[in-house]
């Protein structure tokens, strides 16, 4: 279980509003708290998704590699996103990678866990589709 000034943390950000606090409780039970230097990948492209990541400060970037083996910024994360929720809702691999762009916090909650918080908790499903529908708009832009 994670400590309770992170849940307090965890608790204030607007994608868990409304969220019941044993679901919630139950999320961050599902969670290891992970401190990522500048520079740290959280994942590689074309790993599986075992865990999304929930940032609690920071900045992260999601990556891509083109056909020249270059690395590109696809978007920057902040405070309070989930990183690379699609490829974990699908079941495939990631093709993005994430670089903390800053020193980091992120709360690591496993796949399934996840999971069955979206299933059980419609507040918090509709929640993460607002955040991925502005990541969209945002990359789109």
């Amino acid at each position: 279980m994670i400590e309770s000034s992170v849940l307090d943390r965890v608790r204030c950000l607007p994608l868990v509003a409304g969220m019941a606090e044993s679901t919630l409780e139950r999320l961050a039970a599902a969670g290891a708290l992970v401190q990522a230097a500048r520079g740290t990948a959280l994942f590689g492209e074309g790993e599986p998704a075992r865990a999304v990541h929930l940032l609690l400060s920071g900045r992260v970037a999601s990556t891509a590699t083109g056909n020249g083996r270059h690395s590109t910024v696809i978007t920057l994360l902040g405070e309070g996103d989930l990183v690379a929720v699609p490829p974990l809702l699908l079941g495939c691999p990631s093709r993005v990678g994430a670089v903390a762009t800053t020193a980091s916090e992120v709360l690591a909650i496993d796949a399934e866990a996840l999971r069955a918080v979206l299933a059980a908790d419609s507040a918090f499903e509709r929640a993460v589709l607002d955040m991925l529908a502005g990541h969209w708009c945002a990359l789109i832009e």
